[in-house]
């Protein structure tokens, strides 16, 4: 009896997280990330800073140029548990997360934006290239985190976005330390 009982609040716990609707999936596009539903099972950089449910603080870099960053983005991310780099595309990342329990999949997407990049939605990819040679600049990722399915995550994606965060302030503060 005991067994179905713990059968039964699985489930209903389950069935929690997922009734609501699903989130949109797949990579940003020209320089700008999707923008989160009205669900908490997203956050992004890209939201409303006001939007205390879905807004992240986009990561920071200095010093680099954004081939640099793009590595160091796939090193970082890509030795995190359960995540597979989907996407690459110019200056954009996409990757999954699957979850241990459930295996729900999780999106993360990264956009690498320089502070000396067009204002315009539309980056061509000329303008890529050059600015991949570039002499060392700053900048921001933007960063969104978003469950596929449910309504809820309990935190899961700003917890990632946050672990995200640490390491990569971990690797870049290991990087600048080299080059002294």
């Amino acid at each position: 009896m005991h067994v179905w009982r713990a059968t039964f609040l699985w489930l209903s716990f389950a069935s929690l997280l997922l009734f609501g609707s699903t989130s949109t999936v797949g990579p940003a596009r020209n320089m700008r990330l999707k923008p989160c539903p009205s669900s908490p099972n997203c956050v992004s950089s890209e939201a409303d800073e006001s939007d205390k449910e879905h807004y992240v603080a986009p990561l920071t870099y200095t010093g680099m140029t954004t081939v640099q960053v793009v590595k160091q983005l796939r090193d970082v991310v890509g030795k995190m548990s359960r995540s597979k780099l989907v996407e690459e595309k110019d200056l954009e990342l996409h990757y999954t997360f699957t979850t241990l329990v459930f295996r729900f999949v999780d999106d993360v997407d990264l956009v690498v934006v320089p502070d000396d990049a067009p204002s315009e939605s539309t980056v061509d990819a000329k303008a890529i290239d050059a600015r991949a040679n570039a002499p060392t600049t700053s900048g921001t990722v933007q960063v969104r985190s978003a469950s596929r399915v449910g309504y809820s995550d309990l935190g899961t994606n700003r917890r990632r976005v946050e672990d995200i965060r640490k390491r990569w302030n971990e690797a870049t503060r290991a990087t600048h330390a080299s080059k002294m």
